[in-house]
């Protein structure tokens, strides 16, 4: 079955191959580890290998596999059914981020604005991923809520963090799952927005294969499949949004005056 794998992935053009289809233990292979009990396999590490082609099923045949990490190769293709089962029911850990494949987010945009009274947080903020390049960005302007604040001192400031793409496995699965590959419109009660509190969103997804989609929402109201996709995206924003942030000018944030 390693070996099934192995051809149909290019194999031979892999980065590191050692090991594969020779007559060494299979658990010394290069990418292969195995369970401390025995020549069981229950992984496989070959991100940024240079794999090429799809995955095979055989591989959900294996019984003690059950993590496979091929972020930032070449494949192509969707999870075939058996391994995406094996996925959806959290028997298998798999992370494909930043292959060319129709079932994998490729990039991520997510832009808040908030009418708001209030001085907390992050008012707006943008979020941009990149999992090709295993890179994000996220600028915000920023409430003040220090005791500095209390003297007078500016309410509000802009930041910009960056650091690698967070996770987009579990992303792709859901929206897979709800059937939102090609979401769009603009969703919501515009007439319905508080002037104390209310946050108008939109978002912008690509996956793998090219297939792109949008769509915008006000004041929380959209479809339930649209909320569900919402609140997925918007727990991408926390990955980036406490790390290390350097203050900018609000001018260079041109996304804020669009």
């Amino acid at each position: 079955m390693l070996m099934e794998f192995f051809d149909a992935t290019g194999g031979p053009s892999w980065r590191k191959h050692e090991g594969w289809g020779s007559a060494k233990p299979v658990c010394q292979w290069f990418g292969v580890n195995c369970m401390l009990t025995g020549d069981l396999v229950n992984a496989l590490e070959l991100q940024a290998n240079g794999l090429r082609g799809t995955v095979p099923s055989s591989l959900s045949r294996m019984p003690f596999l059950h993590a496979l990490d091929l972020r930032r190769n070449a494949l192509t293709g969707s999870l075939p059914p058996e391994m995406r089962a094996l996925v959806d029911d959290n028997r298998w850990e798999v992370k494909l981020d930043g292959n060319p494949m129709g079932d994998v987010l490729a990039a991520v945009t997510v832009q808040t604005h908030a009418v708001t009274g209030l001085c907390y947080g992050d008012i707006e903020y943008r979020l941009v991923v990149d999992a090709v390049k295993d890179e994000a960005t996220y600028e915000a302007l920023r409430c003040n809520t220090s005791e500095r604040t209390k003297r007078n001192q500016e309410a509000t400031f802009c930041i910009r963090s960056k650091g690698p793409a967070p996770p987009l496995a579990l992303p792709s699965r859901i929206l897979g799952r709800i059937g939102l590959r090609k979401p769009e419109g603009s969703h919501g009660r515009p007439d319905l927005m508080s002037s104390d509190h209310d946050v108008s969103s939109s978002y912008a997804i690509t996956w793998g294969d090219g297939t792109t989609g949008s769509w915008s929402s006000t004041a929380g109201f959209a479809p339930t499949d649209y909320l569900i996709a919402e609140q997925t995206l918007g727990a991408l924003a926390p990955w980036l949004a406490h790390a290390e942030a350097k203050r900018v000018s609000c001018d260079s944030l041109t996304w804020m005056r669009q």
